[in-house]
């Protein structure tokens, strides 16, 4: 379900129209959280670190309403939920992209994830769908970073946040994790990184598997 945003009401009208004006109105921010108990549940349970920490993070943008603001064909609309498309590898280490996942309860969702999961690893081509609810995620589980660029069409803008997050290490016997989200400034701002932020955390450690 969504609702078509009136701007001259909106109440991002300035800035909306400010950053929208830029060829590059996007931003990101890189840092670091601690995923202790999410990896060792991981690890329990033999559940995909993957599908949590992609849980985890795709319920959150949805416990956030500016991340619900869209642009659709030069509209804004609020959708009631954001969904997700995530990169994998297939067998020659070439990157897929998944279909469409909703945001759904746990385990409901782990199940789709795992499904389109398989689908793009073994690259099963699935019918297009033009949705522009969603989120970009991706990982880089060999390295640490301090920053992500990702590659971007300037000519089309959009606004799709894309969250990427690297290689789990151990610091002050904790399990931690360097994660980036990128945005585009006219529907957020830095308040909402650090809400964002914020709130992954609280999610992350209140996550229970049983």
């Amino acid at each position: 379900m969504k609702i078509k945003i009136d701007i001259d009401k909106w109440k991002r009208k300035k800035q909306y129209a400010f950053f929208s004006n830029f060829t590059n109105p996007y931003a990101s921010v890189t840092s670091i959280l601690n995923v202790d108990k999410i990896v060792k549940i991981s690890k329990k349970y033999k559940i995909s670190f993957y599908g949590i920490m992609s849980y985890v993070v795709l319920k959150t943008l949805n416990e956030i309403d500016e991340f619900k603001y869209v642009l659709e064909d030069n509209h804004i609309y609020k959708y009631d939920q954001i969904n997700v498309s995530f990169s994998v590898l297939d067998d020659s280490n070439s990157i897929n992209f998944s279909r469409t996942v909703e945001y759904t309860d746990f385990n409901k969702f782990i199940e789709l994830f795992n499904y389109a999961k398989k689908e793009a690893e073994n690259n099963i081509q699935i019918q297009y769908k033009r949705d522009f609810n969603k989120c970009y995620f991706t990982c880089l589980p060999w390295v640490r970073f301090t920053s992500v660029d990702n590659p971007m069409n300037y000519e089309v803008i959009d606004s799709v946040p894309r969250v990427c997050w690297g290689k789990y290490f151990i610091e002050s016997g904790n399990y931690m994790i360097d994660l980036s989200i990128q945005i585009n400034h006219a529907f957020q701002d830095g308040y909402h990184l650090g809400l964002f932020f914020n709130k992954l955390q609280e999610n992350i450690n209140l996550f229970n598997y049983e």
